[in-house]
Parts: structure tokens; sequence; C-alpha cells
């Protein structure tokens, strides 16, 4: 079997030390966190633990944007793409709230591309403007229901780290159940997919 490698920056949801598994090296408990948090934040899309200084780029509609992460602890500044470069914005154009959206009204965006530029800065094919935002997000300490998930998953990696549905030693078979095989059980999904949904948390 190959151990799957993580990069330093792949954030373990608990700590591999909170695994039951007296049988298992810490190593492979580590594996097991690393696969079962790597779940987690595939299926739903989110970096859950704290980070403070994330920068995305972005297209604003007329109203404002969603920010890909939440919750949101704080923005750092957002700016705005004009032909002579990227001009900040000042704070008081806009606001955002936890869930990840900035109000950022159009008028707002007219009026600081003028500050910067010359000419007016091109307009998207939506009929937007193109944004880059550094931001903090996250959580300091992840959620209950997530930290079991991951617990969960990590217990079932260390028993069945192939996903088989059927092993066999000698004339011994074991017969896993389908979740056992790496399918997701309903009342895991039912917690990721309401961390899924932006706005929901």
């Amino acid at each position: 079997m190959t151990t799957p490698q993580f990069a330093a920056s792949d954030a373990m949801l608990v700590n591999p030390s909170t695994i039951t598994a007296p049988a298992f090296t810490p190593a492979q408990m580590s594996t097991a966190v690393g696969v079962a948090s790597a779940m987690i934040t595939g299926y739903t899309g989110r970096s859950f633990v704290a980070n403070a200084s994330d920068t995305v780029t972005l297209t604003a509609s007329a109203d404002g944007f969603q920010l890909p992460q939440y919750p949101v602890t704080a923005i750092t500044s957002v700016s705005i793409l004009t032909d002579t470069g990227w001009v900040v914005c000042d704070p008081s154009t806009y606001s955002s709230d936890e869930t990840g959206w900035v109000t950022m009204p159009m008028s707002a965006m007219n009026y600081m591309v003028e500050l910067g530029s010359t000419t007016p800065a091109p307009l998207l094919p939506d009929y937007g403007w193109q944004v880059q935002v550094v931001y903090s997000h996250g959580y300091t300490t992840v959620p209950t229901d997530i930290a079991a998930v991951c617990t969960h998953l990590a217990t079932q990696y260390l028993d069945n780290p192939f996903g088989s549905i059927e092993q066999k030693v000698g004339e011994i078979a074991d017969r896993y159940a389908p979740q056992r095989a790496g399918d997701l059980e309903p009342w895991v999904t039912r917690i990721l997919d309401r961390y899924a949904d932006v706005g929901v948390a």
C-alpha cells in the first residue's frame, strides 16, 4: 500500500493523537486523519482551520460578491482592477457579513476606478469588476460535528484503508458494508451538506 503524502499546508481537522486505535502507529493515525480531513474539505469546498491572510481574485456583480471561504472574520483589503493596475478601495465603500457576502454597490466601484484610472476600466463579460480581496476566515476551533465526522472517517480508513468491499485472509473472509468500502454514510453527508451550503454554518 502506498502511503498518501500531505503537504505542510494540508490542515488536519483533529489531532491524530485523539484517535483511539492502539494497534496503529502515530504515522498511520496521522495519515488516516489527513485522508479524512481531505475528504471533508473536498466534499464541502471549505477550509475549516483559521487562515489569517488569504488572497482571492473574483468578479463582482452590480450588488457585490461572494468570498469562497467562511466564516469571514476580517477583510484586510479590497482592490479593483483598472487599466493602470489595482486600486485599493476605501473600507467605507463596502460591507460584509460572516457568510462571506460582500456588498459593494457598482457606484462605489465606478468611483474607485475613476480615482485610479485615466480611462474607465473595461467591464468583464458579466458586467462586473475584477476584485482582489485579502481576508481572514475559518474557525479558531473546528466545529464539534466536523471533528466527530473526521474522527469517524479516520477510524474507518484505519480499519479498511483500501476501501475494499471484501477482504479474505486464508479461509476467513470479512465483508464490509458499503459505507466501510468508501461511501459516505447518510448521517455524515447530512452534516457535511450543512457546511457545503454558503450561509449555513
